[in-house]
């Protein structure tokens, strides 16, 4: 998580310098929005790093369930964000949607590792 909160921080001083760097001027108006992208992608990647405890565990029907709904969310979302707020309603999506992600990632590997817990309490 640190690393998500150092790259937001990069993207939040020097985003609209690092984006026309690797761009052209005529996007420094979007180095705006980068913090927020960042911090969506991060979490998101957050969700797909929880999201290797089901698919290790062998429980593929809880990883399918899980990533299917996240696309789910997120097609969703950002179709609302892009009717509700153009480019900066995409962003608020994109972060809602990696936010629920993760969340969502994280219960299923506390409910997995809980009945693993009990599983070996129980032999």
């Amino acid at each position: 998580m640190a690393w998500v909160i150092v790259t937001v921080a990069i993207c939040w001083a020097a985003g609209t310098e690092i984006l026309v760097l690797l761009t052209s001027e005529a996007f420094r108006a979007g180095g705006a929005i980068l913090p927020m992208l960042a911090a969506a992608l991060g979490l998101m990647q957050l969700g797909h790093l929880l999201a290797l405890v089901p698919l290790s565990a062998k429980d593929l029907g809880v990883y399918r369930w899980l990533k299917v709904g996240h696309a789910l969310l997120a097609v969703a979302a950002s179709a609302w964000g892009a009717l509700a707020g153009g480019l900066w309603g995409v962003a608020v999506a994109s972060l809602v949607s990696s936010a629920a992600y993760g969340v969502s990632a994280a219960v299923v590997n506390v409910r997995i590792l809980g009945a693993r817990r009990v599983a070996l309490a129980q032999a």
